[in-house]
């Protein structure tokens, strides 16, 4: 949006706060010193660029995101979430196709096309869905941005055939508490997702109306052998974690559960964010329940007694799974089980936190499994890694519009002159994967969002002072997006004491006034965007922390260098 109304939308969600970059270097403001780092954009660190599933390596890997959680040290901090994988024909060919859930949000497949002996893989593409949804934890609707702008839901998947319609769906647990089942529609090798909004596939498993816990990993089996097909859940409150049999009250079109009924099958004994998979481990005709931990660490827990009905749970303590001879399979990473080779034995493949697949090939037999070598999943690469401009943080590039680029770019138009120095440039933009297996347009995210935009920001902000006069100076071009806006802003807080003495933070203090400038950026060649102002605010001399950030709207290019602010 716009003008008036963008800004007015935009600045009382600023206001609280919320999307102050965390943990980033405030600039001293300084006599006529240049307070932005990097400021001709010379300096970068290389960077992935993971659109296509596969890194500069060969490796299949797709895009990380971390999340805020508390660990067992009783510290919150942010956990880097990892791929989630599963294993079945999503494409019809009876050749089993990975799915993968990444960090961000996005759903991948990852088409077979080796033979059933040799499994084959090249790029993968997204699917065309997205299962955010605004309204959270027992209807509580996020106004704020925070969630609203950075939806990282991390999916984790399991694909099954709920309905034995011979088409597979994909089941997804949620970081906050979500169960839903995707239908996929198979057609010529291509996959279709009926419907586009989140709560089309939601799985009602709310107690009363309330979520009862997060970072949610399903499996489906029917394991009272009733002929409906259960739901089992790990997941990870870090509070007393365990794994749920969720029996199936309706069909296997329509399932439905009781989550107050719901039943423990394994109690975690301290072990975090718990990932099931039910398997006939020991070959006794009897399902037994696989499951990995925070630490990577899986355990078999054995079903001796055939508990259908769950009146006990399982014994805690299981017997550990060793894989190329570790006990440990990385930290937080997921497990998935399945035959890639079709030598009838299920063999493991584990998505890891930096977004890799990695393959350990069941050398043993029923009821003696063994994975005596893990090895990294090769594909195809298509996009070169980069280079990302440091002090820039897309982060804010909201999930949920994939396929953006932000890079050091050495554009030719960018010529050296007077307080310019040309060449390398911070540049945004968007590839367009050719899409050969996923079917169907990805579905318009935030289009409901009065002021829904992307934020590239600068990873700090500028000490300025009420009563100062300064002075915003940067290059930059643009082609394409729907609307494209520089955007400074501060807020002015009282200065605000606790009672022991210490200066408040700032959700303890009182607004006194903001300093917001917002302008579009017109397509076309090259120009110097220049800003200068008297900072104005309620007490002179009270300190305002700026930041700057550009706001884009669809799709383009943006190309920015040579930033200075300066005290006057």
């Amino acid at each position: 949006m716009r003008g008036s109304a963008g800004r007015a939308a935009l600045a009382p969600l600023v206001a609280l706060g919320l999307l102050i970059p965390r943990g980033t270097a405030v600039a001293q403001q300084g006599g006529g010193s240049n307070m932005v780092n990097n400021a001709d954009m010379g300096r970068a660190i290389p960077v992935e660029v993971l659109w296509e599933g596969v890194d500069s390596k060969g490796n299949l890997r797709v895009p990380t995101g971390s999340r805020i959680t508390a660990t067992s040290s009783g510290n919150v901090t942010s956990v880097p979430m990892p791929a989630s994988p599963s294993i079945g024909d999503v494409t019809g060919d009876q050749l089993p196709d990975l799915v993968v859930g990444d960090g961000l949000g996005y759903i991948w497949v990852f088409k077979n096309s080796g033979a059933k002996e040799a499994p084959k893989f090249t790029q993968g593409e997204i699917l065309p869905m997205w299962l955010y949804s605004e309204e959270r934890w027992g209807g509580y609707k996020i106004h704020e941005p925070w969630e609203r702008d950075n939806p990282r839901y991390v999916p984790r998947v399991f694909l099954t055939d709920w309905d034995g319609n011979r088409e597979p769906e994909v089941v997804v647990g949620t970081f906050y508490g979500e169960i839903f089942r995707v239908p996929l529609n198979i057609s010529g090798g291509r996959i279709a997702v009926p419907g586009s909004r989140a709560t089309e596939f939601e799985i009602n498993i709310r107690q009363q109306g309330e979520f009862w816990g997060n970072l949610f990993t399903p499996c489906v089996w029917d394991w009272n052998g009733d002929g409906l097909k259960d739901l089992i859940i790990g997941e990870g409150t870090y509070a007393c974690n365990a794994v749920y049999l969720l029996l199936n009250t309706g069909s296997n079109s329509g399932p439905r559960f009781k989550a107050e009924e719901r039943k423990v099958m394994v109690w975690g004994d301290g072990r975090e964010q718990l990932k099931p998979i039910v398997i006939d481990w020991d070959n006794d005709g009897t399902a037994d329940l696989l499951v990995c931990d925070y630490k990577g660490e899986i355990t078999v827990h054995l079903n001796k007694g055939g508990h259908k009905d769950m009146k006990e749970p399982l014994p805690s303590e299981g017997s550990p799974v060793a894989v190329a001879g570790q006990k440990s399979i990385g930290q937080l990473a997921c497990p998935a089980l399945g035959d890639l080779n079709g030598d009838g034995l299920p063999d493991l493949v584990v998505g890891k936190t930096d977004g890799t697949l990695h393959l350990a090939l069941n050398t043993g037999k029923a009821g003696a499994f063994k994975f005596d070598k893990i090895e990294p999943i090769k594909g195809a690469d298509i996009y070169p890694a980069t280079k990302k401009v440091v002090y820039w943080n897309d982060s804010s590039l909201r999930p949920g519009v994939p396929y953006h680029v932000v890079e050091q770019f050495n554009d030719p138009a960018n010529t050296a002159g007077p307080n310019r120095s040309g060449g390398d440039c911070l540049r945004l933009y968007y590839v367009e994967p050719k899409q050969v297996v996923a079917s169907g347009k990805f579905p318009e995210v935030g289009a409901k969002i009065k002021d829904f935009k992307n934020i590239l920001r600068y990873d700090g902000s500028f000490k300025m002072f009420v009563g100062k006069k300064y002075e915003l100076t940067f290059w930059v071009r643009r082609s394409g997006f729907q609307a494209c806006e520089w955007y400074t802003w501060a807020n002015e807080w009282e200065q605000e004491k606790t009672r022991r003495g210490e200066e408040a933070q700032w959700y303890g203090k009182k607004l006194l006034s903001s300093h917001h400038k917002r302008e579009e950026i017109t397509p076309g060649n090259w120009k110097q965007i220049k800003y200068t102002f008297t900072l104005e605010g309620k007490i002179k001399g009270n300190e305002m922390i700026h930041n700057l950030w550009f706001l884009t709207d669809g799709k383009g290019e943006l190309y920015v260098d040579d930033i200075s602010y300066r005290e006057l």
